[in-house]
């Protein structure tokens, strides 16, 4: 089971691989724990989340089951 940490973790370690790379990075949701990993972060005063392909997401939002 992925507890919510762990997958803050592993979402901040592939945005810090991205970056290493000299891409930029950022998300069309916003987060605060995502701000230090992140160029730039869209809708972050959006308060529902829209669209997304099913069974493919890396976002900043919380992992839905």
């Amino acid at each position: 089971m992925l507890l919510h940490q762990d997958d803050i973790d592993a979402r901040i370690k592939l945005f810090d691989y991205l970056r290493s790379l000299g891409q930029a990075c950022g998300s069309e949701g916003g987060a605060d724990w995502a701000a230090p990993a992140l160029h730039y972060q869209e809708g972050s005063l959006t308060l529902t989340r829209i669209g997304g392909i099913p069974g493919i997401y890396v976002g900043t939002a919380p992992l839905r089951t």
